[in-house]
């Protein structure tokens, strides 16, 4: 769902309070009280420990989260962090572990990516089961290089475009990548 800016909301709110000068001034009549009753309350010694949500990844739409999995993949491209992939994958994602293991071993020898990010062209939901869809996306991928470990020359590599299928489980009550193809 998209959001407003914060300016927008100010001036749109500003507008409304606004009004106009030369309207009288509305009446609003008072609401009969309500009767209500509140249920009673009981307070437990022990506190309340939630989980962290830094781990857990926001409820996401498919869509959102191929585009969340993909800034992932770009940022991981820079910092070599592969954990914010791994959380929206689940444990047994087919091919997910190729994927974040290229940069886990390029990072661990010493190695780095310039370029190669991948920017999304276009996306299709596919349903195929109440708790499972396919998300075919149209990939392009910028032109960069590997430096595979520390003191070797750069592997350069052209512009690329793709074509990948994510496929998408919802565990949970969340949509989580369940595996990967990349199709050209």
């Amino acid at each position: 769902m998209a959001r407003m800016p914060l300016v927008t909301v100010v001036l749109v709110g500003g507008l409304l309070l606004g009004g106009c000068s030369g309207d009288p001034e509305p009446i609003f009549e008072e609401p009969a009280p309500s009767v209500s009753t509140v249920p009673e309350v009981s307070v437990s010694a022990s506190p309340t420990v939630e989980a962290p949500t830094a781990t857990v990844p926001p409820a996401l739409e498919p869509a959102e989260l191929i585009q969340e999995w993909v800034g992932a993949w770009n940022s991981a491209f820079v910092s070599g962090d592969t954990a914010p992939l791994r959380r929206l994958e689940t444990p047994d994602c087919r091919n997910c572990a190729a994927f974040s293991g290229v940069i886990d071993d390029v990072f661990s020898a010493g190695g780095s990516f310039t370029g190669g990010e991948w920017s999304i062209v276009s996306s299709k939901v596919v349903p195929l089961r109440e708790s499972r869809v396919r998300v075919e996306v149209a990939v392009h991928e910028a032109a960069g290089s590997t430096i595979n470990s520390e003191g070797e020359a750069p592997v350069r590599f052209e512009a690329n475009n793709r074509m990948a299928r994510y496929y998408l489980k919802r565990v949970s009550g969340q949509w989580l990548i369940d595996a990967i193809e990349v199709l050209s």
